[in-house]
């Protein structure tokens, strides 16, 4: 996904200490991911699960629109093809920021790496240089790597910088 999650490889992706995340009063759901073998996004048997849901229960209007959206965010958010496995990924979910607020406040010493697309560097230059220069600054300690498709198989390879 991380064509998709950093604009084909043009963004980047911070790693934070987990009892960051832990402790977090902003997020609600923190969960590691499953990776399942069996794994479709247009799963039938979770539709039927979300209408029957929606149509067959004794929950109250608030009830299951609270559950529509824990059922729906394990599935969209916490379960990916088991061919990416290697990732361990983590997720922390909020659901109590807008669309137009979603920043996770953490302290400098939190952070712990930084995972820059590829293709930042020679298709935003600018970026790239200021982002550099923050981390210098600010954040000295941060491992940086940069990240690109394994040509070969399914998975990213990770080069220090």
């Amino acid at each position: 996904m991380w064509g998709h999650y950093t604009n084909n490889y043009k963004g980047y992706c911070i790693k934070l200490k987990n009892d960051t995340l832990l402790k977090n009063e902003y997020v609600q759901i923190k969960s590691y991911v499953a990776y399942l073998k069996n794994y479709n996004p247009t799963n039938e048997n979770f539709d039927k699960v979300i209408s029957a849901l929606r149509n067959g229960t004794e929950l109250d209007k608030e009830g299951k629109k609270l559950y529509g959206i824990l059922l729906t965010i394990l599935y969209d958010y916490c379960w990916k093809y088991y061919d990416w496995q290697y990732e361990q990924e983590f997720r922390a979910i909020s659901w109590t920021t807008n669309k137009f607020n979603r920043k996770l406040k953490y302290k400098e010493s939190d952070l712990e790496e930084i995972y820059i697309g590829h293709r930042m560097k020679t298709e935003n230059p600018k970026f790239y240089k200021s982002l550099n220069e923050v981390l210098d600054r600010k954040y000295k300690h941060v491992k940086k790597y940069e990240v690109k498709p394994h040509h070969l198989v399914v998975k990213l390879d990770f080069e220090e910088i």
